[in-house]
């Protein structure tokens, strides 16, 4: 049926949006017709050399973002500055270096 009439789109996700694209490669488009459907991964921000921890290893208290990290034998609070979010991880900009044992919750 066509757009707009009625139950031609049950199977169309929310998220869903029609949009105009070009390709790198013309050669790719000859997959493709008009109207056909494709899924598209948008990379806003990326940094490939990112210090990166899961949410759930951050934590917050009166604004302050921190994280624990052992530290000779104990452990300690160390304020971070987050950067980048996405896929289920933050990216630390400063605070922690690569090789710190981060304490979870």
């Amino acid at each position: 049926p066509p757009y707009g009439s009625p139950g031609s789109n049950q199977d169309v996700a929310e998220n869903d949006s029609t949009a105009r694209i070009a390709f790198a490669n013309p050669e790719d488009a000859a997959q493709f017709t008009a109207g056909s459907r494709v899924q598209v991964n948008i990379f806003l921000e990326e940094r490939p050399d990112a210090l990166w921890l899961p949410p759930a290893a951050l934590r917050e208290f009166n604004g302050r973002q921190f994280v624990v990290i052992q530290q000779d034998g104990g452990e300690r609070r160390v304020d971070v500055v987050l950067g980048i979010e996405g896929d289920g991880r933050i990216e630390i900009v400063s605070g922690v270096a690569e090789g710190d044992i981060v304490v979870g919750q």
